[in-house]
């Protein structure tokens, strides 16, 4: 008996093998074929496809946080809307830290009366440079502006518009979150929740109205040269504004959710495949990096003054 058995299992075990070999080579192919789909449909939608005919959605568009805080840009950006398109701009300023109850109500009867298209809730804010919770230059007024801004703005604004989109059954909802919102941030603890907030509930609004013909759209970017990133020369993995745009706009309507630019999405799904501790520890020590800097920067202001 126990030859008969040494001899069945030394039989058998080649066709085990063969067996998860057949497995594993067929579970490679599954993969590069989903992979190489992947790779020519992103790059036929970031650089061939044409972005979607936004004029059919309605007459107006609404974006947050379009300049920077200052209103001389604002008039600027306006000015050259008008030149360059020949339509009509509308400028509301508004301070989202610190925005009162009647301040909405004027603004909820402004847009109310306007025959919005689209939407981008785009205005946002983050810390100077990466600091602990509990340092005494995060302060509660620091953390309630930006709950403010990054949070509380975008849940209002959508409530305000959001309706009469659905009573038309035509719009384009486009929430840009951020890459920060994919994992906790060490260092920028209450920005990564508020973007994390954003991307959660934009992708649920997705899934409530998808009955509907409206197209809500989350858009997760990682670093872009603008101001509040405080990159100035853009770079393959970090574009500049016009040059994120260019892309994020062919991919409306085509992906509920992106991150908006081709190398920020090779980006992300490589964080996909690596193991969560390595992912981690690289944007720690990134983090850490900026904190050091921001420290060094503190320093020298000090010693100015």
């Amino acid at each position: 008996m126990v030859f008969e058995w040494i001899t069945y299992t030394h039989n058998t075990q080649p066709i085990f093998y063969q067996i998860v070999l057949i497995i594993g080579s067929f579970k490679c192919v599954v993969t590069l074929l989903n992979f190489l789909y992947w790779l020519l449909t992103s790059l036929y939608i970031f650089y061939l496809s044409s972005p979607p005919d936004l004029k059919k959605t309605g007459e107006w568009a609404v974006v947050t946080g379009c300049t920077d805080d200052h209103k001389k840009n604002s008039k600027k950006q306006s000015a050259y809307l008008i030149e360059k398109y020949q339509i009509k701009t509308i400028i509301i300023k508004i301070d989202f830290g610190t925005a009162s109850k009647e301040l909405n109500q004027s603004i909820e009867l402004i847009l109310t009366q306007l025959d919005i298209g689209v939407l981008v809730n785009n205005v946002g804010m983050v810390v100077e440079y990466p600091i602990f919770f509990c340092d005494k230059d995060n302060t509660l007024t620091d953390i309630e502006t930006m709950l403010n801004v990054c949070c509380r703005s975008f849940i209002k604004i959508t409530h305000m518009v959001l309706p009469s989109m659905l009573e038309r059954n035509r719009g384009v909802i486009i929430n840009i979150a951020s890459g920060a919102g994919l994992q906790p941030i060490p260092l920028l603890s209450i920005y990564s929740a508020c973007k994390a907030l954003m991307k959660t509930a934009s992708q649920a609004l997705d899934i409530e109205y998808n009955s509907s013909d409206l197209i809500i759209q989350t858009v997760t970017p990682f670093l872009i040269a603008t101001k509040l990133s405080r990159m100035k020369k853009p770079r393959i993995s970090v574009p500049s504004s016009d040059q994120f745009v260019e892309q994020a706009m062919r991919t409306i309507g085509k992906y509920s959710s992106t991150t908006g630019y081709f190398s920020h999405e090779i980006i992300a799904g490589m964080r996909q495949i690596m193991p969560v501790f390595i992912d981690q520890w690289f944007f720690f020590n990134i983090t850490i990096l900026r904190l050091k800097y921001g420290q060094r920067i503190k320093e020298k202001l000090n010693r100015s003054n």
